[in-house]
Parts: structure tokens; C-alpha cells; sequence
């Protein structure tokens, strides 16, 4: 069982997400999400990367990929915090900074001055 921890959040893929101690609902998808990010910190995850691990191969628009990134944004508190934890990386993908993102700007290009960044090719996760 992985439980993971960050910011004042709490994760647990078989129980759910706690913030500040108090259950927050997800959907399906947004679950599917989160545990996809958290299972891949700091590491650039293309849309195709995404699609498959939450979606299961299926076809799903880029629309609805980035409304259900902003869904799980809104569950993790909205506004620039949420922001800087799921990082988009302009026609590239996401990254998913559980500790805040990278400094200097970085995050923005797809740079982490993390030792452990890693970039997944689209053929899995």
C-alpha cells in the first residue's frame, strides 16, 4: 500500500485523498490522475503518457485531458499552488512537482534542477 504525502495532502490509491485530515473526493478519472502523477514525481509525462494511464488506450481529446487536469487542480486547492504542483510544459506535457517546482523558471521549459527528472518516452509509464 503507497501512501503518499505532499504539501498538507495525503494520498492513499486505495482510500482516497486527505487534505488537512479531511476526505476530498475525486472522480474516477481524477483519481486515476493523481495516482499516475504521484507514481511519476518531477518527471515530464506527455499528453499520450496521460491518455494511456488514465484513459486505458483510449481515444480522449486534448480537451479532455486539460479539463480534467483543472478539475484535479480545483480539488487540490485551485489558485497558484495547485498550479505549481501540475506544471504545464507548453506542447510537451505535465509534471507533477509534490514539493513545489522547480526554481528559476525551469518548470516552465521542462528543466527540473532535480537530480531525479526524468523524461518518459509516450510508450509507457
Amino acid at each position: 500500500m503507497a501512501l503518499y504525502s505532499f504539501a498538507t495532502y495525503a494520498f492513499d490509491e486505495h482510500t482516497g485523498l486527505l487534505g488537512e485530515g479531511v476526505s476530498i473526493p475525486l472522480s474516477p478519472l481524477q483519481h486515476r490522475l493523481l495516482l499516475t502523477f504521484c507514481r511519476n514525481p518531477n518527471t515530464l509525462l506527455s499528453k499520450t503518457d496521460l491518455i494511456d494511464a488514465v484513459w486505458s488506450h483510449g481515444f480522449v481529446s486534448d480537451v479532455s485531458l486539460a479539463r480534467t487536469i483543472h478539475e484535479l487542480r480545483q480539488r487540490l486547492g485551485g489558485g497558484h499552488g495547485a498550479k505549481q504542483m501540475i506544471v504545464s510544459v507548453y506542447g510537451r506535457g505535465y509534471i507533477f512537482y509534490p514539493h513545489g517546482p522547480a526554481s528559476d523558471g525551469q518548470a516552465a521549459h521542462g528543466h527540473s534542477h532535480s537530480s531525479d527528472h526524468k523524461v518518459l518516452a509516450s510508450t509507457g509509464i
